[in-house]
């Protein structure tokens, strides 16, 4: 009876899933790939940039999408733009003022999951908040999860560890976050559209 009782744990512990706790992601990413682009439309110029320095810790537990918390930023010295005078601009007192403010983050408060039908990258909503500086904006937004089981070695950048690739587009309001709310609308819009793909590595 012991025999059979202790080959029954054994079994059991075979078919748990492998992950039993949430994992530590890092979105510093050693191969220096990672980057956020953006869109600041409008009628007269819209303008495309990108920005690096990505950096930030995610948890996240595979087994269960809804796990995710963390935050994830963004170097807003290395914002870029295509026209290197709108670059200089962007950094100056007048929009970014980057004395006071070299980087922006997003924080991943909550999280709920809001799509399964595919097991391999679910969709998860976060609530949490966007901080530029002193500025701190609530926010909602959804975020495609896919997890890759020893899939650092593959990508490069480690010999060994899991990835997570997130996944998301969202608007951020220049005027609430205090990017020159003077600034013309029908040049600058008030809307940033944000893309963002990034990779974690396990820790």
């Amino acid at each position: 009876m012991i025999r059979t009782a202790l080959c029954s744990l054994v079994a059991l512990a075979l078919t748990l899933p492998a992950w039993a706790e949430p994992v530590t992601f890092d979105f510093k990413d050693p191969k220096n790939v990672n980057g956020v682009a953006f869109v600041m439309d409008s009628d007269l110029e819209p303008i495309v940039g990108t920005v690096g320095g990505v950096a930030g810790t995610v948890s996240y537990d595979p087994a269960d999408p809804a796990s995710l918390s963390g935050h994830v930023s963004v170097d807003l010295n290395q914002v870029s733009f295509v026209n290197p005078g709108m670059t200089k601009a962007l950094k100056g007192a007048k929009w970014l003022g980057l004395d006071g403010a070299q980087a922006a983050t997003m924080h991943f408060d909550s999280s709920e999951l809001k799509h399964a039908n595919d097991a391999d990258e679910p969709i998860v909503t976060v609530t949490g908040r966007m901080v530029l500086g002193a500025v701190e904006v609530p926010m909602t937004v959804d975020v495609s999860v896919v997890h890759h089981a020893e899939g650092a070695k593959e990508r490069g950048g480690a010999k060994s560890g899991d990835l997570l690739v997130l996944r998301s587009m969202f608007q951020l309001d220049r005027v609430a976050l205090g990017i020159n709310p003077a600034a013309p609308a029908d040049k600058i819009g008030p809307k940033i559209l944000v893309m963002v793909p990034v990779v974690g590595y396990s820790q």
